[in-house]
C-alpha cells in the first residue's frame, strides 16, 4: 500500500510538473507568436515602402524617356526649318532674287511648323 501511495504520488508530481513545463512552453510560444507577427508586419511595411519607392523611380525613368522622345521629335523639324532658312539665306546672300523655289521652301517651312 504504501508503494502505491508514493508510486500514485511520484505520478501526481510528475503530472504537475508536466503541467507547469506545458504551460510555461505555451506561454513561450505565443510569445514567440506575438513576436513573430510584428516582424511579419514590419518586414510587410519596409516591403511596401520600397515597392512604393520603386513605382516613384520607374514613374520618373518613364516620364524620363517621354521627354527624350518628344524633344527629339521636336529637334528634327526645327532642324529641317533651320536647314531650309540657311539655303534661302545662302541664296539671297549670294545675289538671287525671290524665285518659285523659294515659294516652295517657304511652304515646306510652313508645312513642317503646322505639323508640330
Amino acid at each position: 500500500m504504501i508503494t502505491l501511495g508514493i508510486t500514485v504520488l511520484f505520478f501526481v508530481a510528475l503530472t504537475i510538473l508536466a503541467k507547469a513545463k506545458v504551460k510555461q512552453k505555451t506561454k513561450e510560444l505565443q510569445y514567440l507568436n506575438y513576436n513573430l507577427k510584428d516582424q511579419v508586419n514590419i518586414e510587410i511595411s519596409k516591403r511596401m515602402h520600397h515597392e512604393k519607392l520603386f513605382y516613384e523611380q520607374k514613374k520618373f525613368a518613364d516620364m524620363g524617356q517621354m521627354i527624350g522622345s518628344i524633344s527629339h521629335q521636336w529637334r528634327q523639324p526645327l532642324n529641317s526649318i533651320y536647314i531650309i532658312s540657311q539655303n534661302i539665306q545662302d541664296e539671297w546672300r549670294d545675289g538671287e532674287t525671290y524665285v518659285q523655289d523659294h515659294e516652295d521652301q517657304f511652304k515646306k517651312q510652313a508645312d513642317i511648323i503646322h505639323h508640330m
